[in-house]
């Protein structure tokens, strides 16, 4: 048995639990205390303002002083009255939270005495028999529990923290199914993050990667980008793919990442997390160490993973650090071949074959992460040196030739022989890792700075925006501009520069962006590209509703009519791992998503967006577009999300894909018109959905 002081947290009985209020059969509100009140008016005044300071010492967290507070309320509560039920409950509040179980446990069985269906006592009583070892009493105790659960009983308001408790129980007995099930039963309430947190361990543990990703970002939309959860919805996306081996989670608040990454005593389930997020965001310092700890570990999902490493489109330096793991955890021999993807190709590699050997490897690294350090110091001409030496190494070492790049870039920029011997080096590692976004986005500045645009413009296209890193746009869009300015095409380096301003996240960019944009103005003398984001709606707005469209038409159909571009940025929002798929396999796939989580993205509607689909149903799912975008929002380019926010329903559901656009082709009374309308698969499943319409 787990023990439960790893998840530790303030417990303390809300007043919607310990003061019910009951219903009768007729819906008529009862309140016991009230009642209580009219009996006896003096004394229920006096135990009122008791219970009210008990309930501020469990709010601050002075479980002593609560202890002595309840005691005195349950001293002075007549028999059956309702404040002798809640003292009893929140002596056991106290208890439970200063680790005394068994006098927890007697004054939870007071409080059941009492009232038998009393949801928190019952499930906090679930709780105190697992701390105490006596799993079986705590899981008849959860059954009592959960059947307790229901509208009918006036004892059971829905507290978080009952809810909770049912959910640690399940997940002590390692019942995934039912963490998730019950979460699921629940989730119409108010449930903290907490609790959606542990709806996506269990759905991670079942290998429901889709729908723990969802609870995750719930999770993480709650609590912030920077919390556990969103590190852990980061790490479904090579999950759901099959890149990487399954494996376990705990159910814990805070896993044991104080150990350093790359020197792991042991592998637990968060950091095998830990070390894909380090993998998935580029970390190649903690990457690296992480893998190469693993082979003091003796878990047997080790092995696989490293190997399933090899198969990834990762960078070559991690998939050096997988085979020189498994050989040295004598996985693999010289001599031995193995399955590895060496320039998008899977390849037969024959491991004496390897073209730089074990030790000048590590001493190249060695020497890498010297240099970084050394330019994070400022000391670039060191710097430069020690990444020299890497290569002289290892001349595959492709980190070592971006960064020895990217510093003669800064160091020398009127060095003409150093800005082409840059330009040489990031052009050999896009040999080497054709793909690899960082190089592209170097190579790209090279270019301008060597005033060639259209090789600048050639490079740039052959990123993969899905995937490249949010805070880099702005400067992508400044890029974009700079290769329209060379050409002198003025309205659309406008048009790159206000995007540029609206992605930039920091006021310096912003200020760069404004001041390109000023200058154009300036030499121009025109004001039509001064708001350009208008021109842009306007085409593709015009693009938009001039598609050929039949009513009813399938979701497959509807994402087919979607530009590539679109459904990449839907993919990515919805946390697939798009690299490398054809637009037929993101149909694929999101149509997929739809089936498996429609119900899930209905919760995170709004009012207006639910009530534009309540709109069209009524309509049999079919209807003007003129009157569909006047009622929920103005037409607006639902593509570009750069552009837009999606405020609105007309807007968010046609970028969903529920809802699609176009000229009707083949009803002749609605023929030529232009219609909005519910693909098959959304229509249908929305008729069958029970929600407040």
């Amino acid at each position: 048995m787990r023990d439960p002081r790893h998840r530790r947290r303030r417990h303390q009985a809300k007043n919607k639990s310990d003061r019910s209020r009951a219903k009768s059969a007729g819906e008529v509100l009862v309140d016991p205390f009230a009642v209580f009140a009219i009996k006896q008016p003096e004394l229920a005044a006096k135990l009122d303002k008791i219970h009210n300071d008990g309930m501020a010492m469990l709010a601050a967290g002075d479980l002593e002083r609560g202890e002595v507070i309840f005691h005195e309320l349950l001293e002075l509560s007549p028999n059956d009255s309702p404040y002798r039920l809640i003292a009893n409950n929140n002596l056991g509040v106290c208890h439970f939270g200063a680790e005394q179980y068994e006098k927890a446990r007697d004054h939870l069985l007071a409080t059941l005495a009492q009232e038998p269906s009393y949801t928190f006592a019952l499930a906090l009583l679930t709780r105190v028999y697992m701390a105490m070892g006596e799993r079986a009493a705590a899981a008849e105790m959860l059954k009592l529990t959960e059947a307790s659960c229901v509208p009918e009983n006036i004892y059971w308001a829905a507290n978080s923290d009952a809810i909770f408790y049912v959910i640690e129980a399940y997940a002590d007995f390692n019942e995934h199914k039912n963490v998730l099930r019950f979460t699921e039963q629940v989730k119409g309430l108010d449930i903290p993050a907490q609790i959606m947190h542990r709806a996506g361990i269990a759905a991670f543990n079942l290998n429901r990667y889709s729908v723990a990703n969802r609870w995750w970002r719930l999770a993480a939309r709650e609590l912030g980008p920077d919390t556990l959860p969103h590190m852990l919805a980061r790490t479904t996306d090579l999950m759901r793919e099959h890149k990487l081996p399954p494996f376990q989670l705990e159910y814990i608040d805070e896993p044991d990442i104080k150990t350093d990454p790359t020197a792991p005593d042991y592998l637990t389930g968060f950091m095998k997390c830990v070390i894909i997020n380090a993998l998935e965001s580029s970390q190649m310092n903690v990457a690296i160490g992480s893998i190469q700890s693993t082979r003091h570990s003796d878990d047997p999902w080790v092995e696989p993973f490293l190997r399933a490493l090899l198969l990834t489109r990762l960078p070559m330096e991690i998939k050096n650090a997988a085979w020189v793991t498994l050989h040295e955890m004598g996985k693999i021999q010289m001599g031995d071949r193995l399955r590895m993807r060496i320039d998008d190709v899977l390849r037969d590699v024959v491991v004496d074959r390897m073209e730089i050997p074990l030790v000048r490897q590590e001493e190249a690294d060695s020497l890498f992460h010297q240099a970084n350090e050394l330019k994070a110091k400022g000391r670039l001409d060191a710097a430069e040196a020690k990444y020299r030496q890497a290569l002289e190494l290892n001349p595959l070492h492709y980190g070592a030739a971006m960064n020895l790049a990217n510093t003669l870039r800064s160091n020398r920029p009127q060095d003409k022989e150093a800005q082409t011997e840059a330009r040489n080096l990031l052009e050999r590692v896009l040999r080497q890792e054709p793909g690899l976004p960082e190089a592209l986005f170097n190579l790209a500045g090279c270019y301008l700075e060597q005033y060639m645009p259209d090789e600048a413009k050639e490079t740039l296209a052959r990123l993969d925006l899905s995937t490249f890193p949010k805070h880099l746009m702005s400067k992508y869009w400044h890029l974009q501009g700079y290769i329209a300015l060379l050409n002198g095409e003025y309205a659309g380096a406008g048009r790159q520069f206000a995007k540029g301003l609206k992605a930039a996240v920091d006021e310096h960019m912003k200020e760069i962006h404004r001041a390109e944009l000023s200058y154009i103005k300036e030499i121009t003398a025109e004001d039509s590209y001064w708001n350009p984001i208008e021109p842009l709606v306007d085409e593709s707005i015009e693009q938009l509703l001039s598609r050929k469209i039949k009513p009813g038409l399938s979701l497959v159909d509807a994402f087919w009519l979607c530009s590539a571009d679109h459904l990449e940025a839907l993919a990515v929002e919805r946390g697939f791992h798009v690299f490398g798929l054809s637009k037929g396999e993101m149909v694929t796939r999101l149509v997929e998503d739809f089936q498996e989580n429609m119900h899930e993205y209905l919760v995170e509607l709004t009012r207006q967006d639910t009530s534009a689909l309540a709109w069209l149903l009524r309509h049999e799912g079919t209807a003007p577009y003129g009157e569909y975008a006047r009622r929920f929002g103005p037409p607006a380019d639902p593509k570009d999300r750069l552009l837009h926010e999606k405020n609105f329903a007309a807007e968010k559901l046609v970028w969903l894909g529920w809802v699609v656009v176009g000229i009707c082709d083949d009803e002749e009374d609605v023929a030529g018109q232009v219609l909005a309308t519910l693909p098959a698969e959304v229509y249908e499943t929305l008729q069958e959905t029970q929600l407040p319409w």
